[in-house]
């Protein structure tokens, strides 16, 4: 029997994707969240909300959150025991190329150990129709219902506020993630350092320890 799983973030094309889905009655028997614990507080309040809402639409629905077996920080402080770099803590990920240390621990490796509890399981993607890189790379069993259904990212945000689910958290963030991410751009970083400043001083205190730059 296959599983129906929608993999979520929390960001406007994710929400768009379980909305919809919901809404034309695709089957869907899981939406699945990895909770690194990195999220701004507001971010995580709209995630509860979001997982309320999805309940109240499709009542069947299971809501799960996938935890990494380690935390960032953890990681982040983890010596290397081998290689060119033995002794030396792992430090800020480096931001060239998609499989960061920390994307492939935080996130790829805990969502392949939850996927394989599944005998046949089909995952679908919140990638959006202008996103053609990420179109390219995706597995036989993964799906991607915003580009079959011709939905821009534009088209994710409209979509969301139409159905009430507008994220205030858009009014300064382009793109949400983890606050401390290497990758996000630099209007991002001066919202955190304005906005945030307990953040931004953590931030700053964890580049003193790390072998590799920030940015």
């Amino acid at each position: 029997m296959t599983t129906y799983i929608a993999s979520f973030s929390g960001g406007k094309d994710s929400v768009a994707m379980v909305l919809r889905l919901i809404e034309e009655g695709w089957p869907l028997d899981r939406v699945a969240y990895i909770d690194i614990g990195l999220e701004f507080g507001e971010q995580n309040n709209i995630i509860k909300i979001c997982e309320r809402k999805f309940k109240e639409l499709k009542p069947d629905l299971i809501f799960d959150r996938i935890k990494p077996k380690k935390s960032f920080e953890e990681y982040f402080y983890t010596v290397k025991k081998k290689g060119k770099f033995k002794g030396q803590i792992y430090g800020w990920p480096f931001t060239a190329g998609f499989n960061s240390w920390c994307n492939d621990r935080l996130k790829q490796r805990p969502f392949r150990e939850y996927q394989r509890q599944f005998d046949d399981v089909i995952i679908y993607l919140g990638i959006a129709a202008d996103e053609p890189k990420r179109l390219k790379k995706l597995e036989s069993n993964r799906r991607a219902p915003l580009a079959e259904w011709g939905m821009t990212e534009a088209d994710c945000l409209r979509y969301i506020k139409e159905k009430g689910f507008w994220n205030p958290m858009y009014w300064k963030f382009e793109r949400l993630g983890c606050y401390l991410c290497p990758k996000q751009n630099n209007r991002s970083l001066k919202v955190v350092r304005r906005r945030y400043p307990f953040l931004w001083q953590h931030m700053l205190d964890m580049d003193k320890d790390s072998p590799i730059p920030f940015r």
